[in-house]
């Protein structure tokens, strides 16, 4: 992998890196390829009340990044 190096082009990848062999979102967090697996897992085992929550917890995670990269 490539270490410190930013991921993708998009506005979506903005703040995205890969450090150390970990992925590290624009909060700083620290993620490894175990952790993203068991992320994707949860994910896909779903119903309509944990869509509409997660859909919610997007939101505020998405707009709570944004503020941290506007602060920096």
């Amino acid at each position: 992998m490539y270490t410190g190096k930013k991921l993708g082009v998009g506005h979506n990848w903005q703040g995205f890196e890969i450090r150390r062999n970990k992925l590290v979102l624009p909060t700083g967090r620290e993620l490894e390829p175990q952790q993203i697996l068991t992320a994707v897992a949860l994910l896909e085992i779903e119903c309509d009340t944990d869509k509409r929550t997660l859909t919610k917890l997007m939101r505020l995670v998405r707009a709570l990044s944004m503020m941290k990269i506007a602060q920096r």
